[in-house]
């Protein structure tokens, strides 16, 4: 698992933390699952960076995790597809006190996956 670089994730409920290595290995296995072998589990938003007003990551409740990972310099997306299973895989272990929300960009492109406790 990684944190990205001047992520804030210093006072994360413990509701997250306590899954977070359930959470990795989710993305883990459908990754290497759907051939993408290379992908590491990374956290791009904690408390930290710009978010809708009323979210749960001001609250300490929720994060963001990337969907991407690089091989020889090139970004290789893990894609709609594999973005949405491993959502629905994150739906059944975490339960109904979690949100999963897959964003996707302008273009339609995946931009990241959200996770948030419910409280």
């Amino acid at each position: 698992m990684t944190i990205k670089r001047k992520v804030d994730c210093r006072f994360l409920r413990q509701e997250l933390v306590s899954k977070l290595w359930n959470i990795e290995q989710v993305f883990v296995f459908n990754s290497v699952e759907a051939g993408h072998a290379g992908f590491e589990f990374t956290i791009t938003a904690g408390r930290d960076g710009k978010h809708r007003t009323g979210s749960k990551h001001y609250e300490d409740k929720a994060i963001d995790c990337r969907v991407w990972y690089t091989r020889n310099g090139r970004i290789i997306p893990l894609g709609d597809q594999l973005c949405e299973v491993i959502a629905k895989d994150l739906r059944d272990l975490l339960g109904k006190d979690y949100d999963i929300v897959v964003h996707y960009k302008d273009n339609g492109d995946v931009s990241h996956i959200h996770i948030e406790w419910d409280s």
